[in-house]
C-alpha cells in the first residue's frame, strides 16, 4: 500500500447481516412478546436532540417511501419535528410489541437492542494468532439494530469503531478483513475471536456465536431465551449440537459474511507516487482496498487494470471533490479525502442515516428478489397444486412490485445517484428483470397446460356423451315402460364405471402426450 501509516481523522463501520426473520403470520404477537426486555424502538437509543435529528432526516425520502421505512412517523401529529418530539419520545418508550401492533405489516420495523443490555458488548477486542499471522485489535460498539422488512427479510445491523491512536488505514482495512467471516470460506480456516476488553479475558466468541445470541427469537430456530451472552455460550457448551440459524442452509450462504458498510475521513492528504498503478491516485487504491478488505501491495491481490476500469466504471461514485464512494455487491465505502467540518460531521451523519437506509432498503430488494427464486423451482407433479402455486408466485411478485420497487425514493440528487449506484452495485436490476420474466413464464406455462387438459376434458365428454344422449332419447320411452328403479341404478353405475375408465386412459394417454 502507498501510504501504509496514513492517518484517519474518523471512522466506523456498520456490519450488516441478512437473515430470514419469523414475526410474521398468525404467530406475530405471541413471537414479539418473546422478544420483550431485549429489542426497543430504535429510536429509544436517542437523545431528544438526535430524535429531534432523526425525525427531520425522514424527510430525505419520498412520501411513500418515508411511510415504508419510518412507519413510526404516521403515528406522529403535525410535520414539524420540533412539534412531534414528545409524541416521538412516547413511542421510544413502548414495547416492540405493542409498537408492531400499531404500524402496517407491510412496513419496516425497526427495533435496537437494549442499550442497558449493550453495556457488556460496547467494549470488544478482535483477535486472531495463527502459525505466522498475529492480529489484535480494540473497537466499540456504539448500537445494534435489527430491521424487520415484509416477506420475512431481516437485517442485523451493528456499528462499530476501532478505538486506536494513532488510527491508521491499514488498520482498519486489517480490522474489516477479519471482522467480516461469519463462517470460514474453507475447511480447516481459523477465524478471528471477539472478546470483553473490560470483562473476562477468557469470554471468547466467533461471530457466528454472537448473532445466534443476538437473533433468540427473531428466526425460526428454537429460542434459548438466555439472558446474557455468557449464558448463552454455556449453554452451547453443554449442548453443542442443538440447531442454530447460522447453520442452517439459509444462514450458510446469505449469511457467510458480513456486509459492511464503512466511512472514513482521512487526517492527512495522500502523496501520489509511481507504486499508484493501476491506480490513478492514491485515494482511489484505498477505496478498492477497503471496499475489497484487500491489500494491493502483494502481488496476488493487485487487480488487472482492465477488470479495474470496468469496475470503477460501474461502481465508482465521485459527485464531489472532497469525498467518493465505491459500491460493491457486498461492501459499501465511503471515502473524505479532506479533513473538514463537512466530512468530519454533516457527511458521516448522512451517511449513518439517509444513505444507510438507502443501502439497506435496496440490501431488501436484493434478498427478496434472490429469495424468491427458490419458490420459482417447482418439483410437485400435481398440475392444479402447480398452477395455483404459479398464480400464487406472480400475485406476490406483483405485491413487491407495487410496494417495494420504485425507480425513486428520494428528490435529493445525491440520493438519487447512491441509490442507482446501491442497486447496480447489488446487481439488483438483471435480478428483477430476471424474475418478473420468469414468474411471468411460469404462470403462462401452468395456464396453457391448464387450459389443454380443460379442452381435453370438453372433447371427451363430447365424445361419449353426445352418443350416449342421443341412445338414451331413442330408447328412452322403452326403457321407462319396462325398467325398474334396481335396473337403472345398475345401468347408470355401468356407464359411469365405463365412462370413467375410458377417462382415465384418455387422461394417461393425453399426459404421456403432453410431455
Amino acid at each position: 500500500m502507498p501510504n501504509p501509516d496514513l492517518r484517519l481523522a474518523r471512522q466506523f463501520t456498520i456490519l450488516a447481516y441478512p437473515f430470514r426473520h419469523a414475526l410474521a403470520g398468525h404467530e406475530r404477537a405471541k413471537r414479539f412478546e418473546e422478544l420483550k426486555g431485549r429489542w426497543v424502538p430504535w429510536w429509544g437509543r436517542l437523545s431528544r436532540d438526535d430524535l429531534e435529528c432523526a425525525l427531520d432526516d425522514t424527510y430525505f425520502f419520498l412520501p411513500y417511501v418515508r411511510d415504508l421505512l419510518f412507519p413510526e412517523t404516521t403515528l406522529l401529529s403535525g410535520t414539524a419535528p420540533g412539534q412531534q418530539l414528545d409524541e416521538a419520545a412516547g413511542i421510544a418508550r413502548q414495547p416492540a410489541k405493542l409498537l408492531a401492533g400499531r404500524i402496517p405489516d407491510d412496513a419496516v420495523l425497526r427495533l435496537t437492542y437494549d442499550p442497558k443490555r449493550l453495556d457488556s458488548l460496547r467494549n470488544l477486542q478482535l483477535e486472531l494468532a495463527r502459525t505466522g499471522e498475529q492480529f489484535s485489535a480494540p473497537f466499540d460498539v456504539h448500537w445494534i439494530d435489527v430491521m424487520l422488512f415484509p416477506h420475512r427479510v431481516g437485517l442485523l445491523a451493528a456499528k462499530i469503531e476501532l478505538k486506536e491512536d494513532p488510527l491508521t488505514v491499514n488498520r482498519v482495512n486489517d480490522l474489516l478483513y477479519y471482522i467480516r467471516l461469519v463462517h470460514p470460506p474453507k475447511l480447516g480456516w481459523m477465524l478471528a475471536s471477539w472478546r470483553n476488553r473490560n470483562g473476562d479475558p477468557r469470554l471468547t466468541f466467533q461471530s457466528s456465536d454472537l448473532v445466534d445470541f443476538l437473533l433468540q427469537g427473531l428466526t425460526e430456530r428454537p429460542t434459548r431465551h438466555s439472558a446474557t451472552l455468557e449464558e448463552f455460550l454455556d449453554d452451547l457448551k453443554r449442548r453443542p449440537n442443538t440447531a442454530r440459524y447460522t447453520a442452517t442452509q439459509l444462514g450458510q450462504v446469505y449469511g457467510q459474511v458480513f456486509h459492511l458498510y464503512t466511512y472514513i475521513c482521512l487526517a492527512e492528504t495522500p502523496s501520489p507516487n509511481g507504486r499508484d498503478e493501476p491506480f490513478v491516485s492514491p485515494s482511489e487504491r484505498m477505496l478498492y482496498e477497503l471496499a475489497t478488505t484487500t491489500d494491493t501491495s502483494h502481488p496476488d491481490y493487485m487487480p488487472h487494470p482492465s477488470h479495474l476500469a470496468r469496475l470503477l466504471d460501474r461502481h465508482h461514485i465521485t459527485l464531489w471533490s472532497n469525498w467518493q464512494a465505491l459500491a460493491l455487491s457486498d461492501n459499501v465505502v465511503f471515502l473524505g479525502v479532506r479533513a473538514g467540518r463537512f466530512t468530519l460531521q454533516d457527511l458521516p451523519h448522512n451517511v449513518e442515516s439517509d444513505y444507510f437506509h438507502l443501502y439497506a432498503f435496496t440490501l431488501f430488494q436484493k434478498l427478496w428478489l434472490s429469495l424468491a427464486f427458490g419458490d420459482l423451482v417447482r418439483r410437485e407433479v400435481n398440475l392444479q397444486k402447480n398452477l395455483r402455486e404459479a398464480r400464487r408466485l406472480w400475485d406476490t411478485f406483483m405485491s413487491f412490485q407495487n410496494r417495494y420497487w420504485y425507480s425513486e425514493v428520494t428528490r435529493k440528487p445525491q440520493g438519487v445517484e447512491l441509490y442507482q449506484k446501491f442497486q447496480l452495485g447489488l446487481g439488483v436490476l438483471p435480478l428483477y428483470e430476471e424474475i418478473r420474466e420468469e414468474t411471468g413464464e411460469l404462470q403462462a406455462y401452468y395456464e396453457r397446460k391448464f387450459e389443454r387438459r380443460v379442452a381435453s376434458l370438453l372433447n371427451f365428454i363430447a365424445f361419449v356423451g353426445l352418443p350416449a344422449g342421443l341412445l338414451a332419447q331413442l330408447f328412452s320411452s322403452a326403457l321407462i315402460q319396462t325398467a325398474v328403479w334396481r335396473d337403472l341404478l345398475l345401468a347408470a353405475a355401468g356407464t359411469y364405471a365405463v365412462v370413467g375408465g375410458m377417462w382415465l386412459i384418455w387422461r394417461y394417454a393425453s399426459q404421456r402426450k403432453e410431455r
